[in-house]
């Protein structure tokens, strides 16, 4: 077994590889008799013979992981050479099975037949068939050959009754709770779909959709390491392009496959927070959500429009339902058909809702862009091939938008911080629809939507991103509009004044600094200098009076004792005079433009004149320079 890899590929390395095959392929047809009940005695050592068996097994994966010349064709086409003695009518005279044979009797109803002498004995069993098999399958040397292909027609055709191969042991090992047989069964599975998926994906070969639908299963399975190996399988299908897969794996899979993720990736019904939770882990809640993004994206470009249909039916059903919904109608219809789309019950709340959100946003910017290219065609007086799903994605996006933020912040974060946090991520991921297709008030209530959110400390980071997603996106528009309508002026100067007030409330630099550049960058697309310079001045002197009173608390800390208390003291003061000084730099930074006209006065006067006191004890004070 310590062969190098590289003499494998050798014709010496070869007959290595052979020889080490046929060994173990001898000890497991012995082995592998021993307490089948075909009528032969039970052996007084059946234990010894299980062990023994479960370690030729893994022998044979470690082997198979080990040397890349290894392949299924191999396993298929192994037989033993050694001649036999017995009777003509001897059971030990029969023609031993392949490998391949012999892995897909333990990996399917057949293995009911071998009695095991523990538990233990035939959970190995499973782990390091499925891991031997798998590891075969992934070594690719024989690809294209008709050896492999008849290999894999074998392991296919096995899947449905009365052979059952990798569902039986699914089965019993479920009902067992054996999980890393679970893991590894899954493993095998996956990679059988990864690896085979040019005959998968057409479904001509026998067994096919049989895989396809244990996929399926196995997508949903709670433990993380059963379903994320699955995923891998569903972004292999998507390099398949959908003119050479059969039409079943297209929309209708990946509409299936959406309500399976979505379960997958919410939160627990008793969600409180990771301190608290008991049963789900965060790195791998996490990881699920991150590795299933691709599958999800790959999803909407083959449903579109019905993508986002889907979600915002979880959405709507929940509200109508008297569940989690996070808002109320807003009397300008309900976005979307609700029609056989999927649905939040009593059974699926806040959750449900919460994985909605996450599912459309995760494809935010592919939706965004479908979005811009219709507007972009429509503006250059072209015909866009995807305009009716562009304007349908435009409609129910901007519908739904209006209908949450109608309920206000507070609905959605009365049903879990967690929704609210859903929704200010879906805000911020679609903001360039919203500067296309939602008129300026309307673009404001959802800035303000997202200020009122950044109080709330589950949403707050992501209500601080999207404030200045939507400002940097709707600047344009909103400038636009306040040159035809000068009322405008002083809704967008309350808005920009409440979300910087909420940010910094919060005392978090990263929000502050977030909602900063959104404000300053909206700012100053605006054409009225003289009412730019207000609105700079308003977001501005919170913050230096932040600052200054920062900067008091350290020149009084200073003067005590060095004590703890003191020390403390200075800490919490420097942290805040320093985020202040954050937010004046982020201000500063996007604003430093010349003046408009010859005889205007730069946007940012009336900001430094203010500031500069300030900005002149800090640089005077030793307890700023330590």
């Amino acid at each position: 077994l310590q062969i190098p890899s590289a003499d494998h590929r050798a014709g010496a390395g070869g007959s290595a590889a052979n020889a080490a095959l046929e060994t173990i392929h001898l000890a497991l047809t012995g082995y592998a008799s021993i307490g089948v009940t075909d009528g032969a005695s039970a052996s007084p050592s059946l234990e010894s013979r299980d062990e023994w068996l479960c370690e030729s097994l893994k022998t044979l994966s470690k082997w198979t992981e080990g040397c890349k010349a290894i392949t299924l064709s191999q396993l298929h086409e192994t037989l033993s050479a050694t001649p036999t003695t017995s009777p003509p009518n001897d059971i030990n005279n029969r023609v031993p099975p392949s490998l391949l044979t012999q892995l897909l009797s333990l990996l399917s109803a057949q293995s009911h037949q071998k009695q095991w002498s523990t538990a233990l004995h035939a959970q190995n069993s499973l782990i390091h068939s499925s891991r031997a098999l798998a590891a075969a399958i992934s070594n690719t040397g024989d690809y294209g050959t008709s050896s492999r292909r008849a290999a894999a027609s074998l392991l296919l055709s096995s899947l449905p009754p009365p052979v059952e191969f990798l569902r039986h042991p699914l089965s019993l090992s479920q009902s067992q709770h054996w999980e890393d047989a679970i893991v590894a069964l899954s493993d095998l599975a996956a990679t059988l779909a990864r690896e085979e998926m040019d005959d998968v994906a057409t479904c001509r070969m026998v067994g096919s959709t049989d895989l396809v639908e244990l996929l399926l299963s196995l997508q949903s399975h709670p433990v993380h390491a059963v379903a994320v190996p699955v995923l891998e399988a569903w972004l292999t299908l998507q390099d398949v392009p959908t003119s050479e897969r059969h039409p079943d794996l297209a929309s209708p899979l990946y509409g299936r496959l959406v309500e399976v993720i979505l379960k997958r990736v919410a939160y627990p019904p008793s969600f409180v927070s990771w301190e608290e939770e008991l049963d789900v882990d965060e790195a791998d809640f996490e990881e699920m959500r991150r590795l299933a993004t691709d599958v999800l994206v790959g999803a909407y470009f083959l449903m579109r429009a019905g993508y986002l249909e889907k979600l915002a039916g979880v959405i709507l059903s929940a509200k109508q339902n008297g569940g989690a919904g996070v808002g109320t109608s807003n009397g300008g219809g309900t976005p979307y058909n609700n029609n056989a789309t999927a649905t939040a019950t009593n059974n699926h709340q806040w959750e449900m809702v919460e994985a909605s959100l996450y599912c459309l946003t995760a494809v935010s910017r592919e939706a965004c862009a479908r979005v811009k290219s219709v507007s972009n065609a429509v503006r250059g007086g072209r015909d866009s091939p995807v305009s009716g799903d562009g304007t349908a994605t435009a409609s129910g996006l901007t519908q739904l938008a209006g209908m949450i933020c109608a309920g206000g912040a507070q609905s959605a974060s009365g049903r879990h911080p967690l929704v609210l946090s859903g929704v200010a991520s879906f805000l911020g991921g679609y903001s360039a629809i919203w500067a296309l297709s939602c008129p300026p008030p309307s673009i404001l209530q959802i800035l303000s939507y997202l200020s009122l959110a950044i109080a709330v400390p589950a949403a707050m980071e992501a209500a601080g991103k999207s404030v200045r997603s939507v400002a940097i996106a709707s600047a344009s528009t909103l400038s636009s509009a306040a040159n035809s309508t000068p009322e405008l002026y002083d809704g967008i100067s309350a808005t920009l004044a409440q979300a910087m007030d909420a940010a910094l409330a919060t005392g978090n630099a990263k929000v502050m600094n977030n909602v900063a550049e959104g404000c300053a960058r909206l700012a100053v697309q605006l054409r009225d200098s003289t009412r730019v310079r207000a609105i700079l001045s308003a977001m501005a002197m919170p913050t230096l009076q932040r600052a200054r009173s920062a900067l008091d608390a350290m020149v009084s800390s200073s003067g005590m004792d060095n004590s703890g208390v003191a020390a403390s003291q200075m800490e919490a003061a420097s942290q805040v005079l320093s985020s202040c000084l954050g937010v004046l730099r982020e201000i500063i930074r996007f604003c430093d433009e010349p003046p408009k006209g010859s005889g205007d006065v730069h946007i940012l006067s009336d900001v430094l004149t203010a500031a500069w006191p300030l900005l002149n004890d800090i640089s005077s004070q030793q307890c700023c320079r330590a």
